[in-house]
């Protein structure tokens, strides 16, 4: 009885191992390979055959190595082959296999043009100076030319960001993502220089400084200005009579800043003091201590009093004080 029942359980056992045999399966590695991601898998360097869907889908899920950034290369040789099937922890029994020397696996890859990168960049910076209701005649010039990218296949859409706004005096960061498949896989940053343009009045010839400009002094010209200034004259009529601080050539531009009023008022000239405030109005005759443009403050001695007081010249016979003190 006890030899009967050994007999039965061996029996047993064998035709157990016997059930779940691995299925035989054929794997033929090729000598060259093409992999879509970064993982080099068994299935796509190799044709695998086998009845059994899991077992299948196991060999052909047995990872051998990776390839970094889209578009390298990788030999693998035949040792380092079988060294990782080894390691796989995957039923390796009943394969019939064929694995060459060695094998070349190249990561498939698309490219990114730089031209395309700027056109994103650009576009970008367009939109905002549409959005800002820029007027003013404008260029763009790239300061760095990105180069092409090469990153992974598959759906590929380029957006663009300002992350500090647009610059008119340095050049403006543009970050452009690279996307695909819906992520980010680069982000390129372009410097891009915004130039404006205005008519403001420049010097038709050189004038020296203290010239009272005349309306032959100066033009009408289109010029690239600084957009952060305010000081651009763009009508004629704005600098002529006024006084050039110092000398410009033909072709400068000539703002506000670099213009005063001509003395209308000069040291020791009588003048009319007119005072005004609190519903009063006096006038006394004066002396001017300095002198003074339209509009500017100077010392002026009461000539009946002889007071000190300072006013506003208003034009050349009269300075103004104000009697609300």
């Amino acid at each position: 009885m006890f030899k009967k029942y050994i007999i039965v359980t061996i029996s047993l056992l064998l035709f157990t191992a016997k059930a779940f045999a691995a299925a035989p399966a054929t794997v033929i590695i090729h000598d060259k390979g093409v992999i879509w991601g970064k993982d080099i898998l068994l299935g796509s360097i190799a044709d695998i055959g086998c009845s059994d869907p899991q077992r299948l889908q196991e060999l052909i899920n047995i990872n051998l190595g990776f390839i970094a950034k889209p578009g390298d290369e990788k030999t693998v040789s035949n040792y380092v082959l079988r060294l990782k099937l080894q390691s796989s922890r995957v039923d390796l029994s009943n394969i019939t296999w064929a694995i060459p020397e060695s094998v070349v696996v190249k990561r498939k890859s698309q490219v990114v043009l730089a031209a395309d990168i700027l056109t994103a960049a650009e576009a970008k910076m367009k939109n905002e100076l549409i959005k800002n209701h820029e007027s003013r005649k404008w260029t763009l010039e790239e300061t760095n030319t990105p180069a092409d990218v090469v990153v992974s296949p598959g759906n590929l859409e380029l957006t663009a960001e300002l992350p500090y706004g647009l610059k008119y005096t340095v050049p403006t960061p543009v970050y452009v993502n690279i996307n695909v498949k819906g992520e980010t896989v680069e982000k390129i940053i372009c410097r891009i220089q915004l130039h404006t343009f205005a008519d403001v009045v420049v010097a038709a010839k050189f004038i020296p400084a203290n010239h009272v400009l005349v309306g032959s002094d100066v033009t009408i010209e289109q010029k690239e200005i600084n957009p952060t200034r305010e000081s651009y004259l763009t009508v004629i009529d704005n600098a002529v009579g006024k006084i050039l601080r110092h000398p410009v050539k033909i072709g400068d531009i000539i703002d506000s800043t670099a213009l005063v009023k001509p003395d209308i008022i000069k040291r020791g000239m009588p003048v009319n003091i007119v005072g005004k405030g609190n519903g009063l109005q006096v006038k006394t005759m004066g002396v001017a201590l300095m002198s003074g443009s339209e509009g500017e403050i100077i010392r002026v001695r009461n000539t009946r009093t002889g007071n000190i007081v300072s006013g506003r010249v208003v034009d050349d016979q009269t300075v103004q004080i104000d009697l609300t003190d």
